[in-house]
């Protein structure tokens, strides 16, 4: 079984490579697994940025099951959902061509934007024309990019791994995320400073850490069990993996 795990950016795959030991293969340009040599991984870029790289991935590895993994933002206040929540992804909306990508198992519409959206009225609009549940950027950019490449549409699954990382009462804090990016490479200097300088102090500082800290380390543990969860799985009858899990979508 050839899994091939994607994400957005580096610190939303940190927490699974911090229990699970990968090798870089420049050859291949994804990470490898020393414990399961069919379990890859590799980042997207924001929005799918490093597309090209991503579809050459995709046609050397031909993987049975592609999945893509990381944090939404949650758009409605009155949901119960919290940071580190898992949403089980019937549908997928593409915010800039209104095409919709149905799913297997599961109660929630997520749509994929082309720019962060942290402010809750905008997240409100998104919600109410699309009938969406959360938002992401990647989503729709990769099962649309899996579907062009023949070979992968008709012979892998595409399974969402996405776990809730900022809600509307959570604006903010989160309209200041990126600054806290890498925090885990910043100097004890760096981390000082920015504590000083941000908005409302270290307290508010603290928060937000907290907040993504329990989102991401949510998001680790939910893909170490998929992971062993798949690896176990026959690559010969994806009806199973369907029946097994959530979240599933057939590009073709």
């Amino acid at each position: 079984m050839r899994i091939l795990i994607l994400t957005g950016i580096k610190e939303e795959i940190t927490p699974f490579f911090s229990e699970h030991p990968f090798e870089f293969d420049r050859g291949l340009g994804a990470y490898q697994s020393t414990r399961y040599s069919g379990l890859y991984a590799a980042t997207t870029g924001p929005g799918v940025k490093k597309s090209r790289e991503i579809r050459r991935l995709l046609e050397k590895l031909v993987p049975h099951v592609i999945v893509n993994a990381g944090l939404v933002g949650l758009l409605r206040e009155s949901s119960k959902a919290r940071a580190g929540d898992r949403l089980r992804i019937g549908s997928v909306i593409d915010q800039r061509t209104g095409v919709v990508y149905p799913g297997g198992a599961g109660r929630d519409a997520l749509v994929s934007v082309a720019q962060p959206v942290f402010e809750p009225s905008e997240k409100m609009d998104l919600a109410l024309d699309h009938q969406a549940v959360a938002c992401d950027m990647e989503a729709a950019v990769l099962l649309g990019i899996v579907g062009q490449i023949e070979e992968v549409a008709t012979g892998s699954l595409v399974v969402l791994c996405k776990v809730v990382g900022d809600r509307p009462d959570s604006y903010n804090l989160f309209k200041y995320e990126h600054l806290v990016r890498g925090w885990e490479r910043k100097k004890t200097w760096e981390r000082l400073w920015l504590g000083v300088r941000f908005p409302g102090g270290p307290r508010r500082l603290r928060e937000l850490l907290e907040m993504k800290s329990v989102a991401l380390e949510s998001l680790g543990r939910r893909l170490e069990a998929l992971a062993r969860t798949l690896a176990a799985a026959n690559p010969d009858d994806p009806a199973q993996i369907s029946r097994t899990l959530d979240s599933v979508f057939i590009p073709h």
